[in-house]
């Protein structure tokens, strides 16, 4: 079992202050159903906390599953799923991995060895276009100069 977590309970600047209050960060380990929104997009213990749950609950430690497994479940709110379906998209936050699997990468738990990303390709306007459009904004600003100066004199 591999859960993904990224560190957005504290900021990136060097102090790493918390993004949330210590009594709300607190809670979320202590009542993670009541915490999930209200910390939503600052703190992802809550969701790891419930998906942890959901899995340690719907499987065996061994990679065996029990009839729960296949089973819905509610997770804070969210539609239902089968353990299956939520937990197996490698690109979502949190996923399992076959005990086999970490067995024959030699008990790596690195989460990048097993996480699958995604990447959005951007396409950029040819460099043509931004000349133009530089060009464009330049002239508006001369013009914007000049009306300027003749208001003033």
């Amino acid at each position: 079992m591999v859960l993904r977590y990224e560190s957005r309970w504290f900021n990136l600047d060097d102090k790493r202050n918390l993004l949330v209050d210590k009594d709300t960060f607190e809670q979320c380990f202590t009542h993670p159903e009541t915490m999930v929104e209200a910390v939503k997009g600052k703190c992802d213990i809550p969701q790891i906390l419930l998906d942890a749950k959901v899995i340690m609950n719907s499987t065996s430690l061994r990679g065996g599953t029990t009839k729960q497994s296949h089973e819905t479940t509610a997770i804070a709110g969210n539609a239902k799923q089968s353990h299956h379906t939520k937990f197996s998209d490698r690109t979502q936050q949190s996923f399992t991995v076959p005990f086999e699997e970490i067995k024959a990468n030699d008990w790596d738990l690195s989460i990048n060895r097993y996480k699958e990303m995604v990447y959005e390709e951007i396409e950029y306007e040819k460099p043509e276009t931004l000349i133009a459009q530089i060009k464009d904004l330049d002239k508006q600003r001369n013009d914007a100069l000049l009306n300027l100066e003749k208001m003033m004199g």
